[in-house]
């Protein structure tokens, strides 16, 4: 396989971007002088050995062994990996899903916490969606409070989405007609996602039997106006709120 080859059949992880792959992959590659292929095979066989690895020097089976892990550990392992997978940022993602599907979410967290602090210091760049997993699993295992001070936190420390894509439009739209264009196509449904959040994270805290049980079936139920959200928006009124103001946020 030539070396255009590897980026269609890269596995997507978090929001590193294409270019930070690039760079990834360039760099690893220009030590292979004289090579017109890439062996895939052997590039995924050397993640998998890279994680297996990680997993058995950092035990991610239990909380406090977890919390130990240093930024220095983790910056020392990233001159040892082979690609965006084996990043220890990227195996704490990775681990984080598998504990929730195992339904051990103190471990899924836990996981999650310190990938959010390894995040800073990593060789690729992340954007406020990877930091807010951390807050969607709080919700998910019902620490509201906890899940609201880390949202409020990042948006002290990192911003917020909104602030994140503001930039991007104000660096990179050159005219009024595409900054209303990216507006349009890329901010306005953001704002609309954000608020359908907000009003499904107070239903789950406020009224968890009412709630579906996951946000896209929310979003789909809100959208297509059927006849459970109309029941649904006829009893949030009965106790005195409108789902349309509700605040779940600080």
């Amino acid at each position: 396989m030539d070396i255009n080859g590897i980026y269609k059949n890269m596995e997507c992880f978090g929001s590193v971007g294409c270019m930070e792959l690039f760079l990834w992959i360039s760099r690893k590659v220009r030590k292979i002088k004289n090579q017109d292929s890439f062996n895939l095979k052997k590039y995924e066989a050397q993640n998998r050995r890279l994680i297996e690895k990680f997993n058995k020097t950092f035990n991610l089976y239990n909380s406090e062994d977890i919390e130990q892990i240093t930024v220095k550990d983790a910056q020392r392992w990233t001159q040892k990996a082979v690609g965006v997978p084996s990043l220890p940022e990227q195996i704490l993602f990775k681990k984080a899903t598998e504990h929730k599907s195992n339904g051990n979410m103190n471990l899924a967290i836990e996981c999650l916490k310190k990938a959010n602090q390894l995040l800073p210091q990593s060789a690729c760049t992340y954007q406020r969606t990877d930091y807010e997993r951390l807050v969607n699993y709080l919700v998910d295992a019902r620490r509201f409070e906890e899940a609201r001070e880390e949202h409020k936190k990042l948006d002290r420390t990192i911003g917020s989405r909104l602030e994140h894509l503001e930039r991007i439009k104000n660096e990179t739209t050159e005219s009024e007609e595409k900054r209303k264009k990216y507006e349009t196509e890329i901010i306005m449904p953001i704002i609309e996602e954000e608020r359908d959040r907000e009003e499904y994270y107070w239903l789950m805290e406020h009224m968890v039997n009412e709630a579906p049980k996951s946000f896209s079936g929310y979003r789909r139920m809100k959208l297509k106006k059927t006849e459970n959200y109309e029941k649904l928006l006829k009893t949030v009124k009965a106790f005195g709120n409108q789902l349309n103001q509700v605040r779940f946020w600080y």
